[in-house]
């Protein structure tokens, strides 16, 4: 068992956590360290999804390995992206970054999103997780996605609560694959 199989579970634990955190300073300050938090955590559960699909193998499918890949991808170039803009901005998070950047921090959004949903799903289908924590992430991304991009610049910082679904889920998902039964089975964990 690999190193990030073992520790897939306190991985999407973390990174739920810091997810949901994240989601609550936005609410409570809106500033640029909430959303610096918010990929940060994304970065965790997305090395947890790794971890997670090679523990589980065959059991979530060809399409499940793949949306793990394309969440950790995605939220890994978005913090990449995050890094090129301060550097191209000078560190001044006020500043907005060269247009490229912000067409590839979208595409690379869209990755993350589908990658994260579609690997929610394979966990639900494969039964490898309660349905309720593979939910929470799927309405986390969706709807929370959805809710941030259409609102407008002096919208409610409320809108970013649905956001917290996600780590909520992601939380969930750490919790079972920390427990040997009934939650999550995944290969070489003790029984």
């Amino acid at each position: 068992m690999n190193t990030l199989t073992r520790y897939a579970g306190p991985l999407a634990l973390l990174g739920g956590g810091v997810f949901v955190l994240a989601t609550l300073f936005l609410v409570a300050f809106t500033s640029g360290v909430g959303w610096i938090g918010l990929i940060v955590g994304m970065v965790l559960a997305g090395g947890a999804a790794l971890g997670l699909q090679r523990g589980l193998g065959a059991r979530i499918g060809s399409v499940g390995r793949w949306a793990a890949v394309a969440a950790a991808g995605g939220s890994f170039a978005i913090l990449a992206l995050m890094v090129v803009a301060l550097a191209a901005t000078g560190g001044d998070m006020s500043t907005a970054p060269p247009p490229v950047i912000i067409g590839l921090s979208l595409v690379a959004f869209l990755v993350w999103l589908v990658g994260s949903g579609v690997f929610a799903l394979s966990l639900i289908r494969a039964k490898a997780i309660p349905s309720l924590p593979g939910w929470l992430i799927v309405a986390g991304a969706v709807i929370g996605s959805v809710a941030l991009f259409g609102s407008g610049p002096n919208s409610s910082p409320l809108l970013f609560l649905p956001l917290g679904l996600y780590g909520v889920g992601w939380v969930l998902v750490g919790l079972a694959a920390r427990t040997p039964e009934p939650g999550l089975k995944v290969a070489g964990q003790p029984t």
